[in-house]
């Protein structure tokens, strides 16, 4: 009787939970803003089509607490394999426009990061300290590409 009482009191609670969308909200505020475009500083990936995905939750929560500058992001799709995206932004067209690749972490693990290989980060320096990390993601039929764009110039000042 007790086991029934405790395993029905958990699916009230976790029911609850999710209709109050509990897990987004533990991630705290969800600063991260989604463009209409793909920045005109980077690259686009040809034929890849924009999507209205938002970053996975994880991705949310972890650049929110890490990165503390502005963050905005964009989601393209494309019916091109996840290593085809990887090659052409781990080549020079990242930093012909202006990006300097940070080499230990382009798409592959390193001793103090493991990505499973989908990561890239990229920085800018000038009057606005940029960062921006490229994710990759396969698909069943095609590859997500998550752009995040970072303004750590707030950041850099304190």
């Amino acid at each position: 009787m007790r086991l029934s009482a405790s395993i029905l009191a958990l699916v009230l609670l976790l029911a609850v939970a999710l209709s109050c969308n509990l897990a987004e909200r533990l991630g705290g505020d969800d600063k991260g803003v989604m463009v209409d475009s793909l920045w005109s500083d980077v690259p686009p990936f040809p034929g890849a089509t924009k999507t209205d995905i938002k970053l996975p939750l994880p991705m949310r929560i972890i650049f929110g607490r890490m990165m503390k500058g502005k963050l905005s992001f964009i989601t393209f799709r494309t019916d091109k394999s996840q290593q085809e995206v990887k090659d052409f932004y781990s080549g020079n067209i990242m930093t012909g426009a202006g990006w300097t690749r940070i080499d230990d972490s382009c798409f592959r693990d390193t001793e103090d990061m493991r990505t499973g290989g989908a990561m890239c980060h990229f920085t800018k320096g000038g009057p606005k300290q940029e960062m921006i990390v490229i994710m990759v993601q396969s698909e069943s039929s095609g590859t997500s590409i998550f752009y995040t764009r970072f303004d750590m110039t707030e950041q850099q000042r304190q």
